[in-house]
């Protein structure tokens, strides 16, 4: 039967429960990084070396590979939860030389450096004529080129910057897609966005996939035997399931052959692939990914992303590399991003916020339509009464009809036409769309200075913001950064003056009570908004967790919890934790976490106590 919530406010006083304490005590950096995909899964970073999964559908955390962060573990430790995995891949360059005036499409692509790019799937380059155009790859031809390129319009010039942006079909069905990716993890009830090729637009759930860990290298028993061969010698079979599928890199190519058996040192009843093995090629696993049945069998054209949480980590102290980390829940494990751009070091206290557009099960769509006409850089849907750039620095996704599956930065705005970074397909009539949260960005914040960056993940490039007006003053200990994109009511859901999704909210902290919050749009801080009353004053210990209409914050280390109400720019005192906490730590690790049946939505809380295991929850009533 449905859940009915009959708790009453005054009638019901609010209660903080105990949960599973946490795996470890906090210390000074501790944080949590919440991702509100449909199971809600935390990630608890302790250490360095540490960091565990919460899970609260089973109340429990499990350990996770080691982060092996670079530099000291302290306050200015941060992280957040992306909408997006592109598996293990990192990954931008610029055109070279050799590719300088060619018109696209062209076969080979000569870059400045492949590393870090996977050995197929899609990039984005940036041209001069015709904006950011997507192209598929099928290898990896050298350190300086990619091979078996597809797709785009426009001309390449010397460095143009090149970004790894989807993920690559093998093959497929009309119900599945063979990836070049080795999934370690079960994602189903997860979902995959289809970017281009069969199906394009499609955002579909996933029913199903194969797993595997293992990963062995061709041994001499198969050295210079053509492929296809019946059966394939390794190292080792260890980790790899008795049947499936099986990828092997020959000459920057991944070939894909099927198998039927396994013995410990070979692949047995082998069928498919071509070119000769040799030894010490790599070999690992080829996961299966099963769909709802569609209308087109997925190919190797089919360009998709998976809709599984990613977590970004920046580190404290002196930067090196691996002080910036991300933690790909599909594949498992824990890649390194650039730390160029951001500064030497960083303390105090500091949070990293992204603008997902995923939540929960589905898109959060800040509006929607359908075209009426469009260029290689605009969306026009003629009626519509926008403000000015009201949608800038925004994402729209092409949902469906001409041109589905695009995913572009929305560059400015007037009434009625998006302005974007260019298309491949222009839309037309037929072309609906959704704004939404930019799935590219990340934003950080503190380290005791008014400079905040921002990250682009597809790019792998953090850029420092020179806003319009700067921050007043620099955030200290205790401080926040939150985005805000659920308000409920009419003046901040309003398509034509919509302030859902752009703004990020910021208090000061450092034993002050200012509030600031920036304006994404037009890239400008507003400072020193109040709040009403601005008595309370915030420092080390505070935590922060937002949801809806509220902003949920525990002041210091002292258990004293307050609401903060965004339509009325107001504090409220909200309960009082009875568990006390120990001493006061730089790091936030409050979160909600919410519980669903049908259009039912109850809310909680939950918080791991300052110097301590405990973790507790309360309800919202």
């Amino acid at each position: 039967m449905p859940t009915t919530n009959t708790n009453r406010k005054i009638l019901d006083l609010k209660r903080w429960e105990q949960t599973t304490p946490a795996p470890s005590a906090t210390a000074t950096g501790a944080f949590i990084a919440s991702s509100r995909h449909f199971r809600q899964q935390q990630l608890y970073v302790a250490s360095t070396t540490t960091a565990w999964l919460y899970n609260p559908s089973e109340d429990g955390f499990v350990q996770l590979p080691s982060p092996a962060l670079a530099g000291s573990f302290g306050a200015g430790t941060s992280g957040c939860a992306g909408a997006f995995s592109l598996g293990n891949a990192l990954a931008s360059t610029t055109i070279a030389a050799g590719s300088n005036g060619a018109a696209l499409p062209q076969a080979t692509i000569n870059v400045a450096s492949t590393t870090g790019f996977p050995l197929a799937g899609a990039f984005f380059v940036d041209t001069a004529d015709r904006g950011r155009q997507l192209i598929t790859y099928t290898s990896v031809i050298s350190g300086t080129q990619l091979g078996g390129c597809s797709g785009g319009a426009g001309t390449l010039a010397t460095n143009q910057v090149v970004s790894f942006a989807g993920l690559a079909a093998l093959s497929g069905t009309t119900s599945s897609i063979v990836t070049n990716q080795q999934l370690a993890r079960d994602l189903r009830g997860y979902s995959l966005h289809v970017m281009s090729g069969p199906n394009a637009g499609a955002t579909l759930e996933i029913q199903g996939n194969t797993t595997s860990t293992g990963s062995t290298t061709i041994a001499a028993g198969s050295n210079g035997v053509a492929l296809p061969t019946g059966t394939i010698n390794v190292a080792s079979t260890t980790g790899f399931p008795t049947s499936g599928q099986a990828l092997i890199t020959i000459s920057g190519a991944q070939v894909l052959v099927s198998y039927t058996g396994i013995t410990a040192t070979s692949f047995t009843g082998c069928t498919g692939g071509s070119g000769t093995l040799a030894t010490s090629q790599a070999v690992h696993f080829a996961s299966t990914i099963t769909l709802p049945t569609q209308g087109s069998a997925f190919t190797t054209a089919t360009v998709f992303r998976l809709m599984t949480p990613s977590w970004y980590v920046v580190g404290a102290g002196t930067l090196a590399a691996g002080s910036f980390r991300k933690y790909d829940f599909a594949t498992n494990q824990w890649t390194s991003g650039t730390i160029t751009g951001l500064p030497a070091s960083l303390g105090t206290d500091g949070k990293l916020m992204s603008t997902p557009s995923w939540s929960d099960t589905a898109y959060k769509q800040f509006a929607a339509g359908t075209a009426t006409s469009g260029s290689n850089t605009t969306l026009v849907q003629t009626g519509k009464t926008w403000a000015v750039n009201q949608w800038a620095n925004y994402q729209v996704r092409i949902v469906g009809g001409t041109g589905a599956g695009q995913i572009r930065l929305i560059v400015s705005n007037t009434a009625d036409t998006l302005t974007v970074s260019g298309w491949n397909t222009n839309p037309d009539t037929t072309s609906t769309y959704s704004i939404e949260g930019n799935d590219d960005f990340l934003y950080y914040a503190g380290n005791n200075a008014v400079t905040m960056y921002r990250y682009s993940i597809v790019s792998n490039a953090w850029t420092t913001l020179s806003p319009a007006v700067a921050r007043a003053a620099a955030p200290g200990a205790g401080m926040s950064l939150e985005w805000i994109h659920s308000v409920s009511t009419s003046d901040w859901t309003s398509e034509s003056a919509n302030i859902n999704g752009r703004r990020m909210y910021s208090f000061r902290g450092g034993a002050g009570s200012a509030l600031d919050y920036y304006d994404i749009p037009s890239n400008t801080w507003v400072n020193a908004i109040g709040p009403t009353p601005a008595t309370e004053t915030f420092t080390t210990g505070t935590k922060w967790a937002y949801r809806g209409d509220f902003w949920y914050f525990q002041k210091d280390g002292t258990g004293r919890w307050f609401r903060y109400d965004f339509v009325r720019n107001a504090i409220e005192g909200w309960t009082t934790m009875l568990y006390p906490n120990g001493a006061a730590v730089v790091g936030d690790t409050a979160f909600t976490v919410s519980y669903f049946d049908g259009a039912t939505e109850i809310l909680y809380v939950y918080m791991i106590l300052n110097s301590s295991a405990i973790m507790l929850r309360q309800m919202v009533i």
